[in-house]
């Protein structure tokens, strides 16, 4: 993993952004293994686990050091993560079960268990919905996690159908955008 992240502060020849040394990790465990990783925008952190030999580390952005994972994060963290607003969530593959993860507890919170979400394999997040892909990325899932924490009983959540003999590969939920409306 890089030890660098971007930095306002410093700039390029390009005039953009520059980049900035950070506290690099003690040692290499999460360079030879995929890992999952998210950034929890709540505490400012990034959280890294490697669910094979079950070990995670977090970056605290704000202190430059890193920390162990909390135990209790670690022992749920049990499937493909994604990270929305100040939520970080995790979906349990065999149950298909959302959790959301309480730092100030050290506990995971169900969040919903739907048939649509068994066999996880990828989640992205954004705009108050979390989509998940599951069964190989034959299946594509969107639970509006917004509306669930309203409670309120209505639908929550919807699929998205695939072409047939497509798979979800990677994904990534982008801002929406909004077109200038002009003056005159």
């Amino acid at each position: 993993m890089l030890s660098l992240s971007p930095s306002p502060s410093s700039s390029s020849s390009s005039g953009g952004a520059g980049w900035e040394a950070v506290c690099p990790l003690k040692d290499s465990r999460f360079s030879r293994e995929p890992v999952e990783m998210v950034w929890s925008r709540w505490n400012n952190k990034l959280c890294m686990v490697d669910r094979n030999v079950k070990e995670g580390a977090v970056y605290d952005a704000g202190s430059d050091r890193w920390e162990e994972m909390p135990a209790g994060m670690l022992s749920g963290w049990d499937g493909p993560a994604a990270a929305e607003g100040d939520s970080v969530y995790v979906v349990e593959e065999s149950s298909g079960v959302m959790r959301r993860y309480e730092w100030e507890g050290d506990t995971w919170r169900d969040v919903v268990r739907l048939e649509g979400l068994k066999g996880a394999c990828a989640m992205a997040a954004g705009g108050g919905k979390v989509v998940v892909a599951s069964r190989g990325g034959g299946t594509l899932t969107v639970v509006d996690v917004a509306a669930v924490g309203r409670g309120g009983g209505g639908k929550y959540w919807w699929e998205v159908v695939i072409p047939e003999g497509m798979r979800v590969m990677a994904m990534h939920v982008l801002p929406r955008m909004r077109r200038r409306r002009r003056t005159s």
